[in-house]
């Protein structure tokens, strides 16, 4: 197998790393709160319970839905030329060999500067952080969740369905 090396002119995306790993993990904590306060004002909310938890035994998030656990984990990718961050929705599966697994059903990339988003074209998922209306922040959470529900039931929904 042969490796490349990474183009010099986008080495700058690493320069000031702590600054910018603070940054991406502030905007990180600051949506994960708001999934944990989603507000069950909306009827469907109401009938479709949904919690966020930390487990005690391996200090990973949950979203406790009526369809089983989805797992909730922070990684790490970059995109044209900056470091961004990503929070991964993951549902509990089987593989082919009958094993248990986590399997990556939904994502939200955190930006070093702008706002956390997934997807592009007429299906992206933005969540608008400090916009003067709360209403905007809550409805993007909630497609984000009603994304993710379906993910846990169906599978990984990928931006080419």
């Amino acid at each position: 197998m042969e490796y490349g090396s990474f183009a010099v002119s986008k080495w700058t995306m690493f320069s000031e790393l702590q600054s910018k790993l603070d940054r991406i993990a502030r905007t990180t904590a600051q949506v994960m709160e708001m999934f944990a306060n989603i507000s069950p004002q909306d009827t469907l909310l109401k009938e479709v319970p949904l919690s966020l938890v930390i487990s005690k035994e391996d200090a990973c998030q949950y979203l406790r839905t009526p369809f089983g656990d989805c797992r909730v984990r922070t990684g790490w990718r970059t995109s044209s030329a900056e470091l961004e961050g990503q929070i991964i929705f993951e549902r509990n599966a089987v593989d082919a060999t009958g094993n248990m697994m986590w399997e990556a059903i939904w994502g939200l990339n955190i930006p070093l500067y702008g706002d956390p988003y997934s997807g592009s074209g007429p299906r992206a998922v933005a969540i608008p952080l400090g916009h003067p209306d709360k209403g905007a922040s809550e409805a993007a959470i909630f497609a984000a969740l009603m994304s993710i529900l379906y993910g846990i039931v169906n599978g990984p929904l990928l931006d080419t369905l």
